[in-house]
């Protein structure tokens, strides 16, 4: 079996970073991993993935002993098998909106007592099934991270009963979405968005679950921390390409060069 890195840095009661990949290329994955990321955040809500260039994004985490962190559709609930027995080791489940929506993922990616995950012992997670039964089933329970989002005004007066369900390892700030859905489009910051926030701050804390957001600057993330926050994304491929381009542009201006639209 695999360890997780995430789960065995938050024990510590450190921090950890996602780096969200938002091309399908396994080199890209490879090398953040190589560059010492904590977990990658490969996203198929948004994106639609072949099984193939999946698969080789994942094995590039499992190889390197970073986590794959895989971001699903929502209600999609019954293809997280066949992600975890590639070698996932946490889950991003988008939009839930009540602690029956969450109880039923666990059902779905937790082996028993937790949930009824099914068996299927020849894929990379159980070590082509060279682990003894019981190890494997105790160990991916406890090193698959189940990461709830918290992104819907309607989810708001259920976040403590969705924070108590047993087998969800955390809730996930999505600011961007909750801003939108609260009527505040484009202000992650919103002092409404803030308040569900430390919302879920208190009932992580209260529940001991860990606490996850989406923080795009070093600041950002740094205050959130002091809040009790340990689970991050906001680093991606795509924003280092886009600000990486739209520096070159800007320097080669300055040496005489332009650039049309």
């Amino acid at each position: 079996m695999i360890r997780s890195r995430v789960r065995e840095k938050l024990a510590n009661d450190e921090p950890v970073m996602m780096f969200k990949v938002c091309y399908n290329d396994p080199e890209i994955v490879e090398m953040a991993c190589v560059l010492g990321f904590d977990a990658i955040w490969i996203c198929t809500e948004h994106k639609k993935i072949d099984p193939v260039i999946l698969d080789s994004m994942i094995r590039a985490c499992r190889l390197t002993g970073t986590d794959a962190i895989v971001r699903v559709k929502p209600s999609n609930h019954s293809d997280v098998l066949p992600l975890l027995e590639m070698g996932t080791r946490g889950l991003l489940i988008p939009h839930i909106r009540s602690a029956e929506e969450a109880a039923t993922i666990v059902e779905y990616a937790k082996f028993t007592p937790l949930g009824k995950r099914g068996l299927d012992l020849i894929h990379p997670d159980s070590g082509f099934g060279t682990v003894p039964l019981r190890q494997y089933q105790a160990e991916a329970n406890a090193n698959t991270t189940i990461m709830v989002q918290i992104e819907d005004k309607e989810a708001i007066p259920h976040i403590d009963e969705i924070a108590s369900v047993e087998g969800v390892d955390g809730l996930f700030v999505g600011p961007g979405d909750l801003s939108n859905d609260l009527g505040h489009g484009g202000e992650p910051t919103h002092p409404s968005v803030e308040k569900v926030i430390d919302r879920v701050a208190d009932s992580c804390r209260k529940h001991g679950k860990i606490a996850g957001i989406a923080a795009g600057k070093p600041d950002l993330a740094r205050s959130y921390i002091e809040k009790g926050y340990r689970f991050f994304g906001g680093v991606s491929d795509y924003r280092f390409l886009i600000n990486g381009i739209r520096d070159s542009i800007e320097n080669f201006q300055g040496a005489g060069f332009s650039f049309g639209k």
